[in-house]
């Protein structure tokens, strides 16, 4: 099993081009799985209050509002067992996707645990980051602020100017050369862009024997 991820911040069109892959693999006779691997194990969007759950529980939360200054006793206390628990959690789920689709030829992921790793570490994401399991090959979709503006009306990602998103888009850059990234640019046309994922896999993996 090959594990592909698509990552990088919000609104650069990761979802888009992870559901392309899926179908081109599919297309081409390979048996491709579309995941989210954060919700593997977890899923607090699938219950019947999933938004007002998982906001409570959200680490991007919990990060957006102790920058722009509102953070609580209450609020720092969850952040304090949430970093406790994140590694192990992410470390769990990462031994779950690789047992339960072992038989899968890919599957590809719809973000990784490198945001995940921001929103509960800050400024200690990269060094988490770097200790982790890596996917088989991961394709970082990069884009501006701006670019993101464009696309998505997320209030939470823009509080404090877009501070959260520069400082995302900014361990992305930290981590891309350490962690073997292929950056794809995020502005190409959706098309062209999937075309560039699809060579950039077919030489990836052809290096290794098919």
């Amino acid at each position: 099993m090959r594990l592909v991820a698509f990552v990088g911040a919000d609104g650069t069109g990761k979802t888009t081009q992870a559901k392309m892959l899926v179908d081109r693999l599919a297309a081409t006779g390979h048996r491709a799985r579309y995941v989210r691997p954060a919700f593997v194990l977890f899923n607090p969007w699938a219950t019947g209050s999933g938004s007002e759950m998982a906001l409570a529980v959200s680490p991007r939360v919990l990060r957006v509002r102790s920058a722009t200054g509102t953070a609580s006793v209450r609020r720092s206390l969850v952040a304090a067992l949430t970093m406790l628990v994140g590694y192990f959690y992410s470390l769990a789920t990462y031994g779950v996707l690789r047992l339960r689709f072992r038989k899968e030829e890919f599957v590809v992921c719809d973000r990784f645990f490198y945001q995940y790793f921001h929103d509960i570490y800050g400024p200690g994401a990269s060094n988490v980051a770097k200790c982790f399991p890596r996917p088989d090959l991961a394709f970082w979709v990069d884009g501006s602020v701006s670019l993101i503006r464009s696309r998505t009306n997320d209030p939470l990602l823009f509080e404090n100017g877009g501070a959260y998103l520069d400082s995302v888009i900014e361990m992305h850059r930290r981590i891309s050369g350490d962690l073997g990234f292929h950056r794809i640019r995020a502005e190409l046309d959706p098309t062209a862009l999937g075309q560039a994922v699809w060579e950039d896999l077919l030489r990836a993996f052809s290096r290794e024997g098919g």
